[in-house]
């Protein structure tokens, strides 16, 4: 019986972290470029932003 290393893959997690690695690439491999460049998509779309305070606010109530 073959044991897998880690958990098990999952598609969307691993989109996610491919998307983060082209985008690292895009900036150079320069993480001051990379927080530049994820606050401009930030800024562009608040509306995909999720502000984990107000999250944890609303589960505490």
């Amino acid at each position: 019986m073959t044991q897998q290393a880690g958990p098990p893959s999952d598609p969307l997690i691993e989109e996610v972290r491919d998307r983060r690695r082209r985008l690292y690439v895009a900036c150079g491999q320069n993480l001051q470029k990379l927080a530049e460049a994820i606050q401009r998509r930030e800024a562009e779309h608040p509306e995909k932003v999720v502000d984990r305070r107000k999250r944890a606010a609303k589960a505490n109530l």
